[in-house]
């Protein structure tokens, strides 16, 4: 027998041998004899049944390609329900019966600075990015290639109100119109120009020390035999590279000072934000 009649109640049957459900989730023993009559008795055992409750405008889909069963025997399916709003929901259904629980799941943080979930998957957990997944489902067009944005920069919003599809070039040029962004920018063009003038800094030591030894009264000839290179290379790099490095250096520092002035804006603008 599939369903039995009782107290006005329909009873489902289990999996397991002669437990019987209710839509309350109560659980009855039911005894068959050989004449064909049946006694039906209450069991201690009341299954959570508790439903997810819904924000206003929520919707949820269906996700597929996840979920399973709990074991081998297949006693308990898993379906995974995600909405608008970013969340996800875990729907068990008890002993293949159409009584089912529903339980929200909770999300982490990853390494990399994503919210992510675990997700059964051909009986194997996959952690998948939270964002993307509701992405999937709710905005047209989207392909696994794309990357989203978060409108408000808060990776824990993951409503489709605040998720934005765009390229890559799109992600990066949101990325430095932020504090953080602009910081790392400075930070980075700051090793570059030091780099540079530590480099022309290091020349400009040798160009003076030859103009050293030509004041000193050395001929060109003298002084290309000291350091290994012709007399015209001498004359070139006392009055043509010599001014042209100064000048060079001149413009590299003030380049740098600018650097180091939109590092203190931006640290001060962060230290005032927290």
């Amino acid at each position: 027998m599939a369903t039995i009649k009782f107290r006005n109640k329909i009873l489902i049957r289990t999996f397991f041998g002669n437990y019987y459900l209710d839509k309350t989730g109560q659980m009855y023993v039911c005894r068959t004899y050989a004449d064909g009559n049946f006694k039906v008795k209450k069991s201690k055992k009341k299954l959570d049944i508790s439903k997810v409750k819904n924000h206003v405008n929520e919707e949820w889909k269906e996700c597929k390609g996840f979920g399973g069963f709990s074991s081998k025997q297949q006693t308990h399916k898993y379906i995974y329900f995600i909405s608008n709003k970013g969340r996800i929901k875990k729907r068990k259904y008890y002993y293949r019966t159409s009584i089912f629980q529903e339980k929200l799941l909770c999300p982490t943080i990853s390494n990399r600075n994503v919210v992510v979930i675990g997700l059964q998957k051909n009986n194997k957990l996959k952690t998948c990015q939270l964002h993307r997944l509701v992405a999937k489902y709710f905005i047209k067009g989207f392909k696994d290639n794309m990357e989203i944005i978060h409108i408000d920069r808060n990776i824990l919003n993951n409503s489709i109100d605040n998720l934005k599809l765009a390229d890559h070039q799109g992600v990066l040029d949101t990325f430095w119109n932020t504090e953080k962004g602009k910081s790392k920018k400075a930070k980075t063009a700051l090793k570059k120009i030091s780099r540079r003038i530590f480099y022309h800094e290091s020349v400009l030591k040798k160009y003076q020390h030859i103009k050293e030894l030509r004041d000193s009264g050395l001929y060109f000839k003298d002084i290309a035999k000291m350091i290994g290179r012709y007399p015209s290379n001498i004359w070139n790099i006392i009055n043509i590279s010599l001014p042209k490095k100064e000048k060079l250096l001149q413009k590299l520092y003030i380049h740098r000072n600018e650097i180091i002035k939109q590092l203190e804006k931006t640290e001060t603008k962060t230290t005032e934000e927290k």
